[in-house]
């Protein structure tokens, strides 16, 4: 297991760092207004942030151990993995954040409610929201798992300590604190993230070094024991695929833009952010197969990134690492519990509040936020029984990712199917997923290709089959045309290419850049508290000099106008 020696430059940056997410989200609560700035700030997120966040909220601490594990084991087939997510950015750029944006809804539920019927956006959202609290509930764990290992605390001080500052982060400035601390996490994690390989690839002498010295077998494809291979990559491309342009809380970053060119740089920023951060990932991990030979299997490889980052950084980067280990599971389950207690109080109980003050719907949606917190940190202490987190994971998104996301994105996509289409074709590829793993015992490859064709077969065969009424027929025609001349319209003015921020959205962007000030001053702090002589000192302190940079520059293209009232 590994461990390090924690002293006060280890706590200090941990304990500044939260307190600061802290402040970030009550600060915002001045700027919330209503529920539409609680849950999505109206439609008018930078795409710069909405970018960022898009990313952060897909990214996770189980990144640094499941990715960690293949890029130990496994060079070409981890480079195969990130090379063959370059259709997902694609797709996301040419066909589905546009569409999203121009489909008038504010959440996916709505979106099924107009596309198919209101019973079938029931359905989605009382399957949908299990699907999401076990995916969030993974996360508690898997960092918990992390920090149990690193520091000695246990998994349920750990899952607890996590699921408090993502509440305290999140119930108070709502979506507009998600995106800021997403931005910002994100400029943060990939400034430490390129030390930390950077560092690595020096530790074994370059690239040169480490091809060298690399063991025999790393670079090929054959499919390992776990079932890991070319098979399993191409059939995970496909989930992506869904997964980064179906997902509830993703979508909410593409209608949360003021227009339909801004929804599609969402998806470019979120693409230049996964190629920039997952290679340099991958980096340390590969370089502990020099440093660290003998972790042997795919449990002991899962530690290599943070075995590496223990042999080259100091005790205050270290700590700034782990944050935003941390802070990368933070901002993906505030980006879920804020989209699931925006489909709880604007959908599922639209009717119920009708008549319910704007105040009332804020306080009700906060206190979704804390039960439905509650219920993925009860996961949490749970997972470890189920096998796991990679286990639980592939559980969770192998056997119903394609199932749950098919039929709402065929939905968005054509006009054809109706209700009965998009329930039976969920119902179909669960059945097949259950089939085929519990009862044949198949691999994960297998499963996803086969409960996929199943969703897929049943949802056009039964809207071919059993079409809609001619009414309902009528008005998805009608949502499809809206849709269409909307999106068309936007593309069309060439010469508005990027939409001026107004006094709003400046003010964000202020709180932004101080917040990544005082990251800069945390983490230089951190160069001081590092002793004479220790590994990489003087590391903290260029990572400090580029937050101040990067956070000066934004708050000077942002600063208040004259005439502007102050927010």
């Amino acid at each position: 297991m590994p461990s390090f020696e924690i002293d006060a430059s280890f706590w200090w940056p941990m304990a500044a760092y939260g307190a600061l997410l802290v402040g970030v989200s009550l600060y915002f609560t001045r700027m919330i207004k209503s529920s539409d700035d609680f849950y999505g700030a109206n439609g008018r997120t930078s795409f710069w942030f909405s970018g960022l966040s898009f990313f952060m909220t897909a990214f996770s601490a189980s990144v640094f151990v499941a990715n960690a594990s293949i890029a130990y084991r496994h060079g070409l087939l981890n480079a195969l993995l990130i090379v063959a997510q370059i259709p997902v950015f694609i797709a996301g750029y040419f066909i589905f954040a546009a569409r999203w944006r121009s489909c008038g809804c504010a959440t996916v539920i709505e979106f099924l409610q107009k596309r198919f019927s209101p019973a079938t956006a029931k359905f989605f959202m009382w399957v949908g929201i299990p699907v999401r609290v076990m995916e969030s509930g993974n996360r508690f764990y898997v960092t918990a798992v992390l920090f149990e290992a690193m520091l000695g605390v246990s998994l349920l001080k750990g899952s607890v300590t996590t699921a408090v500052i993502t509440l305290l982060s999140t119930v108070g400035g709502g979506f507009l604190a998600v995106v800021v601390t997403d931005a910002v996490q994100a400029i943060l994690l990939t400034l430490i993230v390129t030390v930390v390989a950077g560092l690595s690839l020096h530790a074994v002498g370059g690239w040169e070094g480490f091809v060298a010295n690399a063991p025999e077998g790393y670079w090929s494809l054959a499919t390992d024991e776990t079932g890991f291979g070319v098979p399993l990559i191409a059939a995970w491309a496909i989930v992506a695929l869904f997964a980064w342009n179906g997902n509830w809380a993703l979508v909410q970053r593409f209608v949360a833009v003021p227009g339909v060119k801004d929804a599609r740089r969402v998806s470019i920023i979120s693409g230049v952010s996964y190629y920039l951060l997952f290679p340099l990932i991958a980096i340390p991990a590969m370089a502990a197969v020099v440093v660290l030979p003998g972790l042997d299997t795919p449990q002991k490889a899962e530690y290599a990134y943070i075995l590496m980052a223990q042999q080259v950084l100091p005790s205050g980067l270290m700590a700034i690492l782990c944050f935003g280990l941390l802070g990368a599971t933070i901002t993906a389950v505030n980006a879920d519990l804020n989209v699931m207690s925006q489909v709880v109080i604007h959908d599922m109980l639209k009717k119920r509040l009708s008549l319910t003050s704007d105040r009332m719907k804020l306080f009700l949606g906060r206190v979704v936020m804390i039960v439905i917190c509650t219920l993925c940190l009860a996961l949490a202490m749970k997972i470890r029984d189920l096998g796991g987190a990679f286990q639980f994971l592939v559980m969770v998104l192998g056997m119903t990712t394609l199932p749950a996301l098919m039929p709402l994105l065929f939905g968005l996509l054509w006009p054809v199917g109706g209700g009965r289409a998009a329930m039976g074709a969920f119902c179909a590829g669960i059945a097949v997923s259950v089939l085929l793993k519990f009862g044949l015992g198949a691999g994960l490859a297998a499963v996803i290709i086969g409960n996929g064709l199943a969703t897929a077969l049943v949802y056009f065969g039964v809207g071919l089959l059993f079409p809609a009424s001619e009414q309902k027929r009528e008005e998805v025609r009608a949502l499809f045309v809206t849709m269409r001349e909307k999106r068309r319209h936007e593309l069309k003015r060439k010469f508005v290419a990027v939409q001026k921020a107004d006094s709003g959205g400046r003010a964000v962007a202020r709180v932004a850049a101080v917040t990544m000030l005082l990251c800069g001053v945390i983490t230089l702090g951190a160069e001081f508290l590092t002793p004479e002589g220790a590994a990489a000192r003087g590391m903290s302190a260029l990572v400090a000099l580029f937050l101040f940079i990067i956070g000066g520059t934004i708050f000077v293209l942002n600063r208040e106008r004259r005439g502007e009232t102050p927010r």
